[in-house]
């Protein structure tokens, strides 16, 4: 069962990967149930973050691994379900046409 929870931003940090591109990562801080503040690190890829510090993230943990956490509204993730249920939709298209060819 996952809880809901508000996370603050805390800081941003601009980080260099292997091939020297940067990227940033959202510091966050939120309570979990327990009343115990969490601290973890969101990725954004190619530029600042769109959270500013001090801004405010909706997001759900797992209230038994609370660093485990998906932000409510996070556009990556709608773009992961998107590309599976195009794939899904396209094998039961092709399913359909075998079925109706053999």
């Amino acid at each position: 069962m996952n809880h809901d929870a508000t996370a603050t931003v805390v800081d941003i940090v601009e980080r260099k990967g292997l091939k020297g591109n940067k990227y940033y990562e959202s510091v966050l801080r939120y309570q979990s149930v327990l009343g115990k503040l969490i601290t973890v690190n969101n990725i954004t890829i190619g530029k600042p973050s769109t959270y500013a510090i001090g801004g405010q993230i909706e997001l759900y943990y797992n209230p038994d691994k609370p660093e485990k956490f998906v932000l409510k509204n996070d556009p990556r993730a709608r773009l992961i379900n998107i590309i599976f249920i195009s794939i899904g939709t396209l094998m039961l298209i092709g399913a359909i046409v075998a079925l109706l060819l053999v």
